[in-house]
């Protein structure tokens, strides 16, 4: 029988008093006795980026400045991965196919950067997964009513539907302004200086432009060893480099593309994010994306099936055709670049040209370095020398693509590259023979209805650009 005390059984104090003990010592678990101040988790460390100490442990130097060892494999089988910039993950491998820019699975993203996979799912956010049009993956809302691929600007805030993904962002948060930019996008942009065109100009290795009101700067040097400010084609300067990346593209498990542009200039975009998907055109005779579909109706501009009408960009004084195709869909054909009016587009019986004013030997060159061959008034072909890494020169004689080298991504076999009116030195035609546009493209594009599409490449013979026959083999 227990002892009564006060009140109380000597159980029922004891149990009082270790509860009382217990309530103490528990913030000091790491205590080596009751009372004392708890030991340090680890050693004292340095703050840094967590790293790998072997396949199995993450070291990670926490906010009190001691030391942690993160078991990774006690966590669904993960190991301790690097990422692209160095940096230890506990993280399971990346699937193949998949990069930095990412995957939508369900409502999940996964992204790979480096070795270390990173995985969320956007449901829990109440949103879902997309495709930014430029290849990245994220979790994005519902795009809102109105916002469409050139997106708008509401104050400060830019909205637009990018693809997939719906952007909803307050500019003034980044230290800067919604502007709409000349060729209708609207986007996050310092003013413009004064002085600067749509055209640019290379600051040592920075490339300057101002597209309409809207601010362009890429630093060359941040993208990489081989970059260079450069003019890229007839739009302006950029950054040109393409490094190791093949001129007909990759394309990746999950439907994106990295490609080398004609112009040298790496571009990765998302084809789901489009309406298609990546693979191997035989037109082109590269990966590209295929069964894209056009986002405008012809009825947003009033227009009838087959009809035509000019449009002018009065910022940077390109004009360019904007037709009805079969599907009721917009289609847009530039005109060759030139700011010095020489190049106009003319408009009769529902029909559209580009005009320009060629010399005896009909041909000219434009003030941004496009080689135009007229038939008449109308120009019948052009190529921009520039993006070919060559200068457009007319001598008095004849204008041609003056050049020393072509960069690999320009001479890849096509059918579809604008059709160079110059003799082709070897096999087709005899030397000397020009080849217009009939030539080159089937019926519908400006040739003679029948005549089988010609694969081209092209080539820097004698100081001047040309172009030959080639087969287009599939890799």
């Amino acid at each position: 029988m227990n002892q009564v005390f006060g009140g109380g059984s000597r159980v029922g104090l004891a149990a009082k008093a270790f509860a009382g003990a217990l309530a103490v010592c528990l913030p000091l678990l790491l205590a080596v006795h009751c009372g004392g101040e708890p030991p340090p988790p680890g050693e004292p460390c340095t703050k840094g980026d967590p790293k790998c100490e072997d396949p199995d442990t993450l070291f990670v130097c926490g906010d009190d400045g001691f030391a942690r060892h993160v078991n990774c494999t006690a966590s669904d089988g993960k190991k301790c991965r690097k990422d692209a910039k160095g940096v230890g993950h506990c993280s399971k491998a990346c699937p193949p196919g998949l990069d930095k820019y990412g995957a939508c699975k369900g409502s999940k993203v996964q992204v790979c950067d480096g070795k270390a996979l990173t995985e969320g799912d956007c449901g829990e956010l109440g949103q879902k997964c997309g495709y930014r049009v430029d290849g990245y993956a994220m979790c994005t809302k519902t795009c809102a009513p109105g916002a469409n691929s050139n997106g708008y600007c509401q104050g400060a805030k830019l909205r637009r539907c990018d693809g997939q993904v719906y952007t909803d962002l307050d500019c003034a948060s980044i230290d800067r302004t919604c502007q709409v930019k000349a060729n209708g996008i609207a986007e996050c942009s310092k003013p413009c200086p004064p002085g600067l065109d749509a055209f640019g100009r290379c600051d040592g290795n920075v490339a300057r432009r101002c597209d309409g009101t809207s601010y362009v700067e890429e630093d060359c040097t941040k993208l990489g060893a081989g970059f260079t400010c450069q003019p890229l084609d007839r739009f302006g300067v950029g950054c040109r480099g393409c490094g190791a990346v093949t001129p007909i593209g990759v394309c990746s498990a999950t439907s994106q593309i990295t490609e080398c542009t004609e112009s040298g200039k790496v571009e990765h975009s998302s084809c789901p994010a489009r309406g298609g998907t990546c693979g191997f055109s035989e037109d082109e005779c590269r990966n590209t994306c295929n069964d894209t579909k056009p986002s405008l109706p012809c009825s947003a501009l009033g227009l009838a099936p087959g009809a035509q009408k000019c449009k002018l960009n009065a910022f940077t004084h390109y004009a360019s055709i904007v037709t009805c195709n079969a599907d009721g869909k917009v289609e847009e054909t530039e005109c060759p670049a030139a700011t010095d009016g020489s190049i106009t587009c003319v408009e009769a019986d529902g029909k559209a040209t580009c005009n320009a004013a060629c010399g005896p030997n009909a041909r000219r060159c434009t003030d941004r370095g496009v080689l135009v061959t007229c038939a008449g008034a109308a120009v019948s072909s052009w190529t921009d020398c520039v993006s070919l890494g060559a200068k457009c020169v007319d001598d008095g004689v004849d204008a041609y693509c003056a050049c020393a080298a072509i960069p690999p991504s320009a001479g890849r076999c096509s059918t579809k590259h604008s059709p160079l009116p110059l003799p082709i030195p070897d096999g087709g035609l005899d030397a000397g023979e020009e080849m217009d546009a009939g030539d080159i493209v089937d019926g519908g594009d400006g040739g003679d209805a029948g005549v089988a599409p010609v694969a081209l490449q092209y080539t820097c013979v004698g100081g001047r650009i040309m172009t030959e026959p080639c087969t287009c083999v599939k890799p």
